[in-house]
């Protein structure tokens, strides 16, 4: 499971025929297109990749979790929005709102699937 440190509370991992996938280190350079270098720049340094080993005809899905200290009631953000993708291509959108921690929620989880 992919925990971002620019996030503490956010986590991410894929799933695969049931059970978590190893994660490997991408050696491929994070590409962001954007018409300002900073917006780049600053997209890139909050992107994580990792590679997956995953084979043809095997389904998967990939699991998004919110918890603390980023999920608490009081929390500033009135959402948060995942877009997922996966080799460049959009595998879906996932939204986690302010009011599952309003009301009394400890962890939002949304898993994604094929």
């Amino acid at each position: 499971m992919v925990k971002f440190t620019q996030l503490p509370g956010l986590a991410a991992s894929v799933i695969i025929n049931g059970r978590e996938a190893s994660e490997l280190e991408d050696r491929d350079e994070i590409q962001v297109e954007h018409e300002d270098p900073d917006v780049a720049d600053y997209q890139i340094s909050r992107t994580h990749s990792v590679y997956i080993e995953a084979e043809d005809g095997k389904a998967f899905s990939i699991k998004m979790e919110v918890g603390a200290p980023l999920g608490h009631a009081d929390m500033v953000y009135t959402k948060l929005i995942f877009e997922v993708f996966v080799d460049g291509i959009e595998a879906g959108k996932a939204f986690c709102g302010r009011p599952f921690f309003k009301n009394g929620g400890e962890k939002w989880n949304m898993q994604c699937s094929e």
